[in-house]
């Protein structure tokens, strides 16, 4: 879990290294949903992913970056 939330953190950072025209936010927040259940969201102020690209997203190995390398833990 802490590496999840890690690469989610540095992920959220580089997203917004091209935002200059505006502030650069990242905003975290954790909701208890009940007993053994926590709800965390990530938010960011970066430039989005491209309309064409939202359907890949959770396909493996599947990434944006360029010359990156994308892992896969099951």
């Amino acid at each position: 879990m802490q590496q999840v939330v890690l690469n989610l953190l540095m992920n959220a950072i580089e997203a917004m290294s091209g935002v200059s025209n505006r502030p650069r936010e990242l905003v975290i927040t954790t909701q208890n949903i009940d007993a053994d259940c926590v709800q965390a969201t990530v938010e960011d102020s970066g430039i989005g992913i491209a309309s064409e690209a939202v359907g890949k997203i959770f396909d493996s190995f599947y990434t944006t970056k360029t010359g990156a390398w994308a892992w896969t833990f099951h």
